[in-house]
């Protein structure tokens, strides 16, 4: 037989029962050009080229249509011209009132020509009112132009519709061509398997006409490398493939005697096992499902099923399916998860550094107090209580470590010497990240290193060389508050000798006004052996001059090798005047970002808040709403404005704005928020005010603008409540225009409510 130009499929005889078929022929369909890949590949290609023309003609009538719009008002715009005294045609091109500069880039897209030739001639109209002079025919030829390139766009814009028209059916034609084409695909090649002779047996055989794929199915199903059984509504076991044989340690002949309760070990939950197969039984999947097993080698499981119906040609449900996994490893992980953490909390405990940690709010959410410094104040410390029961030194340090950390994502480290409750301690705190937000706070107790400290400084000669070297100035007080020793840095910060002020006391050297502050913190030190002390105070130099010194003091009576009250004075009378003239420069800055952000949020005509700032606070009092807020909001616009612009001209059209926008914020309460929307659109946020509130805000405004103006000139208002439910601007902005074409309806002069229409 000759196979050329056709698709041979071979079917294997051994697949047949030899009993059954004695003999079979094939036909075999031969394969036409239409049928072949290429010539589909050539179809859909054209189908590709024609979508994307389609899209492009698209795209070019929307922008020719565009186009033609703006012209057709520039045109419009030019007859008006004409029939205007010169004056105000000079004031209308001068202020750019009128022009094709707004529209350009548009009609410049749909063609570059004709808006260079439109553009040329408006060009020459303005230059002329410059002079200012203006010639009537320049403007004619500028709407003649105008015209020109209407009748063009018009002209172009019928071409690319025949156009679309041509490219949408040739498209059309093309899809279906593909959808025949596929179809005949699909069929091509195929193989048929006629039967010639039947012998005995053919209506003896066990297995249907489909046997053959079941035989192949039940093969593949059995070699799967997941457990599976399948099962009827008795619990009669119909398959029970390898992998479930190996998970249980039951052959398949072994399972099907015991059934599906006993052979999965459901045996000592019966009643799950019943309610689970008449769930599957009457069309519920059930997924999920775990349970302990015990399989044939004594071996203590954890298993997962998931199960689904089978359902037979008719529709009916014929067995129920079960893929079975075994979870014991993961329950394994989960409890060294557990076990893990349990560790952490122990290291964590058994550490001797305290350790803090904040969340992204500041707030302290978990303590570590090994060192045992918050004994007292513990219980209070939690959420933000730290920041009150702490020092405002301490609170300090944490809060700028935080910061520096948060933006450096490196340790921020200090050192803390003083009270945390009544407790006076030396501590260093190491802030660092933990996570994304958190941040953790380390605090060592540094009492060890300080008494390393003073065991180093019982040498007088390295004191005496330390102290000498130091830039700042060291004093030492007796009980009495008498002055010991004086280091030679106060020479530099008071301009007195060191030896000529022993003996003096501290307040000698301090200005009148901070003498409290020194016999305060002297009584304090005397009074609590080995606290410390900071406070600045102004000292006075030997010319008189007040010099401002920063105090770091501390009792260290009781301490053999020192037996005084040090004092650490550091001149930081330069460092205050540059805080000073910085924190007056920042004030200043501050003062003019104020003005810049009030300028930028109003409007230059009407002084009220312009489009962006309305917008804002309008998305603000929506979340506000969300959280169970009650507002409303009005639609202000004034009926015929365009014609009354046309007729009284557009300063009087201006002044009416001006007077409107007097009008709405004198009238509302202090609370409520008014801005420019559009030209002659006002958007007024009225905060806690129901329907019947708003309505009667509404109607005053508009009396109040009646009053002013006339009955020549009316408002329409359109007005919406919002009251516990989410919602944004946008969506905000879409209802209300919805409320005031319904209130143009009514015709002009209305206030429309939806609740009090």
């Amino acid at each position: 037989m000759n196979k050329s130009g056709v698709n041979v499929r071979s079917i294997d005889w051994d697949d047949i029962e030899d009993d059954a078929l004695t003999g079979a022929g094939d036909v075999l369909r031969k394969k036409k050009f239409w049928q072949t890949s290429w010539f589909l590949a050539l179809f859909f290609g054209l189908t590709f080229v024609l979508t994307a023309s389609l899209i492009v003609l698209s795209v070019r009538i929307q922008s020719t249509q565009k186009a033609v719009l703006h012209l057709e008002h520039f045109s419009d715009e030019m007859a008006f011209l004409e029939n205007v005294d010169q004056s105000t045609q000079l004031a209308l091109i001068l202020k750019e009132k009128v022009g094709i500069q707004r529209n350009e880039p548009s009609v410049r897209g749909a063609d570059r020509t004709l808006a260079a030739a439109v553009g040329t001639a408006w060009t020459d109209v303005r230059r002329e009112a410059l002079v200012p002079s203006l010639d009537e025919g320049l403007i004619r030829r500028a709407k003649q132009s105008t015209d020109h390139a209407i009748k063009a766009f018009n002209s172009r814009l019928k071409q690319l519709k025949v156009a679309v028209y041509s490219v949408g059916s040739a498209l059309f034609i093309s899809l279906f061509a593909c959808f025949i084409l596929s179809l005949s695909a699909l069929r091509r090649g195929s193989t048929t398997l006629v039967v010639q002779r039947l012998e005995r047996g053919f209506h003896d055989r066990k297995e249907p006409i489909g046997g053959v794929d079941r035989k192949k199915s039940a093969a593949i199903l059995r070699n799967m490398p997941v457990a599976l059984v399948e099962f009827e509504s008795d619990g009669r076991i119909l398959r029970w493939n390898s992998a479930m044989e190996e998970l249980t340690g039951l052959t398949a002949d072994l399972a099907m005697r015991r059934g599906l309760i006993e052979g999965i070990g459901w045996s000592n939950a019966k009643e799950m096992a019943r309610s689970t197969i008449r769930r599957l039984f009457t069309g519920e999947d059930v997924n999920g499902l775990e349970w302990s097993y015990k399989n044939a080698k004594g071996t203590e499981l954890e298993l997962s099923a998931s199960f689904a119906v089978v359902h037979d040609g008719g529709g009916s449900i014929r067995s129920a399916v079960g893929i079975i996994r075994d979870v014991t490893q993961e329950k394994t992980r989960q409890e060294l998860f557990v076990a893990n953490d349990m560790a952490k909390s122990a290291i964590l405990k058994s550490l001797p550094d305290s350790i803090l940690r904040f969340n992204a709010n500041s707030e302290l959410v978990e303590i570590h107090d090994n060192g045992d410094f918050l004994c007292e104040i513990r219980s209070k410390c939690g959420g933000l209580g730290w920041k009150t029961e702490l020092t405002q030194e301490l609170v300090g340090l944490i809060q700028d470590g935080i910061k520096q950390t948060r933006v450096s994502q490196k340790p921020y480290i200090f050192e803390y010497r003083g009270l945390i409750g009544s407790r006076g301690v030396a501590l260093e705190v190491r802030v660092t990240v933990s996570g994304q937000s958190d941040a953790l706070a380390v605090i060592t107790d540094l009492s060890d290193r300080e008494r390393a400290l003073q065991a180093e400084q019982k040498s007088q000669l390295r004191f005496q060389e330390l102290i000498n070297g130091s830039a700042d100035a060291i004093v030492l007080l007796n009980e009495q508050g008498r002055i010991d020793y004086a280091s030679p840095a106060i020479a530099f910060m008071l301009g007195v000798n060191e030896n000529s002020i022993i003996g003096k006391e501290l307040l000698e050297l301090t200005a009148e006004n901070d003498k409290e502050v020194v016999e305060a913190a002297l009584f304090n030190l005397l009074t609590q052996p080995g606290t410390t002390s900071r406070f600045v105070i102004q000292l006075l130099a030997a010319d008189g001059v007040s010099h401002s010194v920063e105090v770091n003091a501390r009792n260290l009576i009781h301490k053999e090798a020192v037996n005084a009250i040090v004092f650490n004075l550091r001149d930081i009378t330069e460092r205050r005047r540059l805080e000073s003239e910085l924190q007056h420069k920042l004030i200043e800055l501050e003062s003019r970002n104020e003005q810049l952000r009030q300028v930028a949020m109003q409007d230059s005509l009407t002084g009220t808040l312009n489009h962006k700032a309305v917008l804002e606070y309008l998305g603000a009092i929506c979340e506000y709403a969300a959280t169970g807020g009650t507002f409303s909001v009005a639609f202000v616009d004034v009926d015929n404005f365009k014609e009354f612009n046309m007729e009284a001209g557009f300063e009087e059209g201006d002044e009416l704005l001006i007077s409107l926008a007097n009008v709405i914020q004198t009238t509302c309460r202090e609370e409520d928020i008014c801005g420019r929307l559009g030209s002659e659109e006002f958007l007024v946020i009225l905060p806690e005010a129901n329907a019947s509130d708003s309505v009667v805000i509404a109607e005053r405004i508009q009396q109040q603008f009646a009053q002013q103006h006339g009955h020549g000139m009316s408002l329409s208002i359109g007005i919406i409540t919002v009251s516990n439910e989410s919602s944004d601007a946008t969506t905000l902005l879409n209802e209300l225009s919805m409320q005031m074409a319904k209130a143009h309806d009514r015709g002009p002069g209305t206030v429309y409510h939806p609740m009090a229409a």
